[in-house]
């Protein structure tokens, strides 16, 4: 602590910021649900073998592939759990 009880970092800060387009370089404020989606989104992309299937993914509907649809998913993942009950 500084006098003021102000922290160290506070204070270094505050000396390093002349103005308000200053402060608005130094920090960005997102909601907590923003930053969990930009997390999953760095996760997903920086995941090799995930990109790699997103792209055979992306191929293969190119190429006239049947997709799935969420209804479908839904379903199969339901039966699942019934023939695991």
């Amino acid at each position: 602590m500084t006098r003021a009880g102000q922290p160290t970092a506070f204070r270094v800060i505050t000396s390093a910021v002349a103005s308000w387009s200053d402060l608005q370089r130094l920090f960005v404020l997102i909601s907590h649900d923003d930053l969990e989606s930009l997390e999953e989104t760095l996760s997903i992309l920086s995941d090799p073998a995930l990109m790699e299937q997103i792209h055979e993914s992306e191929q293969a509907l190119a190429d006239g592939a049947q997709a799935t649809t969420l209804a479908e998913l839904r379903a199969g993942l339901e039966n699942r759990r019934n023939a695991a009950a």
